[in-house]
């Protein structure tokens, strides 16, 4: 291409005349002497009036000559010595930046005089650049752009990108057409370093690129031309939302990515909390929908070796139905490391995600499972989220995990959540112990709930042993060893050492007994039976099971009063719930089929005696304090 210096049009009278400044490379007169032809071959009058317009509109007076013109032509050897090139790159800057400043101008030129103008800036250029002066203002190009974009129509098209979409959003662009025309023939050029300075320098777009970042675009695509396809992007909000994200293949992990972060333009750097989408869209019924897919424009540190492509979506993400975005996966950066989230349709359960990165953060396989684990559970989810304490419950999970599907049961999960460390510690201890370890595994996975029991049976195993009585639950474990071992205590205390002192009317603890029932009640102890382990309901079919009865018969057999024991292994252990319940009952009746007296009288308790307090409630606790071999007190209840 054939170029002429731009200062001899622009700067008449400069430091730098255009004879001097044609001079100083005498070597590229011929590429000159081109340009010349060009403009003479009709006639000198087609030149005459080029320059001469070009000098009205510039306001250089010394263009009016064409004579100036051929003597550049000819050439001056001789002057080329008295030129400073250094002084050459200055005033062919200071044109460019003055005719960026003052666009309106150009459009007085016809095509021929701006070609002619573009030519002298091009010819400028290369010879400053065979002198070994570099580095020119991004002005010189923008000009030469400029001036071969001024006639470019609205409805242009480059690389399936319009020019109205170049300057949509844009209002300096829309305002200002030479400064659109200065875009786009940078962007048409793709000198997308010099279009990024100008932004950059006129505070166009926020920063951003022009044309929604795209370099190309390729292809539309709708409805079923969608199916099967992934696409992905990282965002610093926890829900998946935007108009933007980047083809990418199924099977594509965050560590193996064809597109990484680094490719994307994205003006953040990667920081701790940034989140990764990956999903499907099922939009096949939806006729409004599509997605343009292309190139992207090498912007902030991307390359244009890195860049990468992207889809923007005509709808954005966020507004698109629920089932209209599927398949939904997402990770976070977290200490250097992506870790997997627990995500609900298409947003991070983000109080959930903080939780497990809190507490497994160091601990990033750990972390990725629990994810999954929860992301696999609608369940397990629900109790994460509901949870009042979401960093204790993934510290619970933590503890009990090595027991594999224990720890994936909501309803297991659920009950131990509130166990304490030591409870938590006793509970692996009981789980890995080879005497019981099978039995108590089979026991949580065929009812989860029931290490509830377990808890009561370590925390209060004679509590247990009264609560066994009456909660259908505990009979399947009734016949377990486990129970039989921890409950061994409270049933020798309850059916040897309690009983056995009552039914010993000169034992000391009966006695004992004897002097406080008279004491409190002014009755003789001597004049009831005894009974033990008697089923007594009440309201209907509510019942507990008295560990003994003392009971006054009338000489007909029929029962004048009674007097209930509850033997405790602690003083400090409660009533269970359904004895509580019975202790505000003025009468009883018998549920057990046939109770016969520990005194081997003739007496008896059948179904549906009627048991009646003759004036008030008596009960009493007798209790040990340690082992359950001795009685060490009795309490009035």
């Amino acid at each position: 291409q054939t170029t002429i210096d731009v200062g001899t049009l622009l700067i008449p009278g400069g430091q730098i005349t255009a004879l001097g400044r044609a001079l100083l490379y005498a070597d590229r007169v011929s590429s000159l002497a081109s340009i010349g032809a060009t403009y003479t071959s009709d006639s000198d009058d087609d030149l005459s009036r080029a320059l001469h317009n070009i000098s009205l509109v510039t306001g250089i007076a010394t263009l009016a000559d064409p004579s100036n013109f051929r003597l550049l032509l000819r050439g001056r050897a001789a002057q080329l010595a008295d030129v400073d090139p250094n002084a050459v790159k200055n005033a062919l800057e200071a044109d460019a930046r003055q005719l960026l400043e003052n666009p309106a101008q150009l459009e007085q030129l016809d095509a021929r005089e701006r070609e002619l103008l573009a030519q002298v800036f091009e010819q400028d250029r290369d010879l400053l650049r065979s002198a070994s002066i570099g580095d020119l203002s991004a002005d010189v190009e923008a000009v030469i752009r400029l001036l071969r974009s001024v006639d470019r129509p609205a409805d242009a098209v480059v690389r399936g990108v319009s020019l109205r979409r170049f300057t949509q959003g844009i209002p300096e662009l829309n305002a200002d057409e030479a400064l659109a025309q200065q875009a786009w023939s940078l962007f048409d050029a793709e000198d997308y370093g010099a279009l990024q300075d100008l932004f950059r320098a006129r505070n166009l777009n926020g920063g951003y690129p022009p044309a929604e970042g795209f370099r190309r675009i390729d292809e539309t695509l709708s409805g079923g031309q969608l199916s099967g396809r992934y696409f992905d992007r990282f965002q610093s909000q926890a829900t998946l939302g935007g108009s933007f994200a980047t083809p990418v293949e199924a099977a594509e992990s965050i560590g193996e990515l064809r597109y990484p972060y680094e490719s994307r333009a994205l003006r953040d750097e990667l920081i701790e909390g940034t989140y990764y989408f990956k999903f499907q869209f099922n939009v096949e019924a939806k006729p409004n929908f599509f997605v343009e897919e292309g190139d992207i424009m090498p912007w902030f540190r991307t390359t244009e070796q890195q860049a990468s492509r992207q889809v923007r979506t005509s709808i954005p993400l966020h507004q698109l139905a629920p089932d209209e975005i599927e398949e939904v996966a997402a990770l976070q950066y977290v200490r250097g490391d992506w870790r997997k989230c627990v995500v609900n349709g298409r947003e991070v359960v983000k109080d959930v995600q903080d939780a497990i990165n809190n507490v497994l953060g160091a601990e990033g396989q750990l972390a990725d499972e629990l994810a999954d684990l929860i992301n696999r559970s609608r369940e397990l989810k629900t109790l994460f989220r509901s949870s009042a304490s979401k960093e204790r419950l993934v510290e619970v999970w933590r503890a009990v995990r090595t027991h594999g599907d224990l720890s994936a049961d909501a309803q297991f999960m659920e009950r131990v959540s509130d166990f304490s460390d030591d409870l938590l510690r006793q509970l692996n201890e009981d789980l890995t112990n080879p005497k019981w370890a099978d039995e108590l595994l089979t026991a949580f996975r065929q009812h989860p709930t029931d290490v509830t029991l377990w808890r009561q049976l370590k925390e209060d195993p004679a509590a247990a042993w009264e609560i066994s009585k009456t909660n259908p639950d505990w009979q399947r474990w009734a016949q377990r060893e486990f129970f039989k071992d921890v409950t061994r205590l409270g049933k020798r205390f309850e059916s040897e050492t309690a009983l056995g002192a009552m039914k010993n009317r000169s034992s000391q603890w009966y006695g004992n007994l004897k002097t406080q029932v008279s004491s409190d009640f002014g009755k003789n102890l001597d004049d009831y039976d005894l009974f033990s382990q008697v089923q007594l309901k009440h309201n209907g079919e509510d019942y507990f099971v008295a560990d003994q009865v003392f009971v006054k018969f009338d000489d007909f057999g029929a029962v004048e009063d009674l007097l209930v024991i509850e033997n405790k292994l602690q003083r400090s252990t409660a009533l269970t719930t359904p004895q509580s319940n019975a202790l505000r009952q003025s009468s009883y009746e018998v549920r057990s089929i046939m109770k016969a007296s520990e005194f081997n009288t003739t007496n008896q308790l059948n179904q549906g005696d009627t048991l009646v307090f003759d004036g008030p409630i008596k009960w009493y606790k007798v209790y040990d304090s340690e082992n359950g071999d001795v009685i060490v007190g009795i309490d009035k209840l």
